[in-house]
C-alpha cells in the first residue's frame, strides 16, 4: 500500500491570517498562498489510471504514482479519505503508524479545494476549470437555483430541483470508471452516491475485498466521507479526530493484509485547518 497526501489544501472552513490576501494601501499582499501544481495533483493521478489501462489521458500523468503502476498488478484500488491532507496526518498520527511509513510522497488538491471540484477531478482528470464541479453548492443560471449538487436539491428549501441530477445535465463528463468500463475494462465506484451505496465504511472495505477476489484485472474507485464529517463538528486536531483517523488507519491496515496481487492507493482530496 501507498499513501499520497495532499497538502496545503485548505477547504470549508474560515481561512487563518497567513493564509489570505490582505490588502493594504490598494496593494495586494500575497501571504504564504499555495498554489495547486496541475503537474503534480489529484487530477494528474486519474491521468496515471487511464495511461495504465491504455486510454487516452485528459492531461500529464501523476509521475509519482506511474513508477508503482509499472507493475502489473491485478488489483488497483484508490481509497480517498475526505479531508486528510498532510498535515491532518502529521498532527494525528504516530509517526511509525501504518499511514506515515507508507507515505510515499505528495501533491496537491485543485482550486477551489473542495470535496465536489477534487473529486470530480480524481474522477475525470479534468481541472475544475474544465469540469465546472467547484464546489458543495453552485449556482446554475439555466433554472435560476443555488443547488446542492451532490444531493441534487435547493440549497435553500432542501428541496429536489429535478428527477435529472442538475450538475450532470450542465457539467457532464465522461469519468475514468465509465471510459475503462466502455473499453471492456472493469472498473468499480464505491461511494455513497452510487450502487450500491454503502452506508458505513466497513461496508465499502467488504465490497473492496470482494471485487478484488474476482479474476479479472480491474480499477476500484473509494470514497469515503471522513475525516471531514468528524472534523467539520470537532476541529482538526480533536480527540474525535484522533480517534476517527487512527480507526481508519487500523481498518485499511487490516484490508491490505487480506488482499493479494494489489496496489492500494490511499490519498485525500483537500485539507483542513481550524479556523482559531
Amino acid at each position: 500500500m501507498i499513501s499520497l497526501a495532499c497538502i496545503h489544501c485548505l477547504s470549508d472552513c474560515k481561512l487563518k491570517e497567513d493564509h489570505i490576501f490582505y490588502i493594504l494601501k490598494g496593494e495586494a499582499m500575497n501571504i504564504n498562498i499555495i498554489y495547486p501544481d496541475y503537474n503534480n495533483s489529484i487530477a494528474n493521478l486519474a491521468n496515471s489510471i487511464l495511461k495504465k489501462w491504455g486510454l487516452t489521458t485528459n492531461g500529464e500523468t501523476l509521475e509519482l504514482l506511474d513508477q508503482y503502476l509499472v507493475k502489473d498488478y491485478k488489483n488497483v484500488v484508490v481509497i480517498l479519505l475526505d479531508g486528510m491532507g498532510m498535515n491532518i496526518i502529521e498532527r494525528n498520527l504516530e509517526k511509525n503508524g501504518f499511514f506515515n511509513t507508507h507515505l510515499a510522497g505528495t501533491y496537491s488538491s485543485t482550486f477551489p479545494p473542495t470535496t465536489v471540484s477534487a473529486t470530480a477531478s480524481i474522477d475525470s482528470g479534468l481541472t475544475p476549470c474544465e469540469h465546472g464541479w467547484l464546489g458543495w453548492d453552485c449556482y446554475f443560471p439555466q433554472i435560476d437555483r443555488n443547488v446542492t449538487v451532490f444531493l441534487n436539491t435547493d440549497t435553500e428549501t432542501g428541496e429536489k430541483v429535478a428527477e435529472e441530477s442538475i450538475i450532470w445535465k450542465y457539467c457532464g463528463y465522461t469519468s475514468v470508471i465509465n471510459k475503462i468500463n466502455t473499453a471492456g475494462g472493469k472498473a468499480y465506484y464505491i461511494t455513497p452516491f452510487a450502487p450500491p451505496y454503502p452506508e458505513t465504511f466497513e461496508e465499502s472495505c467488504k465490497l473492496i475485498k470482494t471485487y478484488c477476489e474476482e479474476s479479472w484485472q480491474k480499477y476500484i474507485y473509494c470514497y469515503c466521507s471522513e475525516l471531514d464529517y468528524t472534523m467539520h463538528y470537532t476541529g482538526c486536531y480533536s480527540d474525535e479526530a484522533k480517534q476517527m483517523i487512527s480507526l481508519l488507519e487500523k481498518k485499511i491496515e487490516s484490508l491490505t493484509d487480506e488482499l493479494k496481487d494489489t496496489l492500494v492507493i490511499v490519498t485525500s482530496d483537500h485539507g483542513h485547518v481550524d479556523s482559531r
